[in-house]
């Protein structure tokens, strides 16, 4: 009633007995030492892929358990420290991805738009198989932009049709500068 909590039972025998060596991957002891970071670095140049970089590092001393930090550090790193919103190689890469997937399949559409500073302001997607579902479930089309989990905090958009069985189906998809972008009209 007060809105306070009173605790009325304790079942110790549901408690797990604390390891204190693992209180080093609590996310307040976790760290990354500048030997470790300048490799990530070097690793992430030529673009060989975060896991084969922590799982090298976990090889030279002994396995995972003697590391301070975990995989999802190592990527947390390259996205934070090397991969600077606002630089020109987020733009960049995101085009030779999409260039690769062109390249893949000729039926792959996308569409970039960048500010004057090289900032990602919209991109637009859609593979072989969104395309062509657009030709035979595009009557009727939702566009949502309730999801903003991305790094940038942009709004993700899909666009959705109904297929002949009543199932949603994927069109195209957006990264959007602000929910209120209408760039894409074809």
């Amino acid at each position: 009633m007060t809105g306070r909590w009173r605790i009325s039972r304790v079942e110790l025998s549901h408690s797990h007995p604390l390891n204190p060596k693992l209180s080093g991957m609590f996310s307040a002891n976790r760290q990354l030492s500048m030997h470790v970071k300048d490799l990530i670095q070097q690793n992430d140049q030529p673009g060989i892929r975060p896991s084969k970089t922590y799982q090298a590092l976990a090889n030279t001393i002994g396995g995972p358990a003697n590391l301070t930090f975990t995989e999802k550090d190592v990527r947390n790193y390259i996205s934070r420290h090397l991969r600077i919103f606002g630089d020109e190689t987020d733009p960049k890469e995101l085009l030779k991805h999409f260039s690769r997937m062109k390249e893949l399949n000729p039926d792959f559409f996308f569409e970039i738009d960048v500010d004057e500073n090289h900032s990602i302001r919209n991109v637009f997607w859609a593979d072989a198989w969104c395309r062509a579902a657009w030709e035979y479930f595009g009557d009727v089309v939702t566009f949502d932009t309730t999801y903003k989990t991305n790094r940038y905090d942009m709004p993700f958009g899909s666009f959705v049709g109904v297929n002949h069985y009543g199932i949603s189906t994927l069109l195209g998809c957006a990264l959007l500068q602000n929910e209120d972008t209408h760039i894409f009209a074809d």
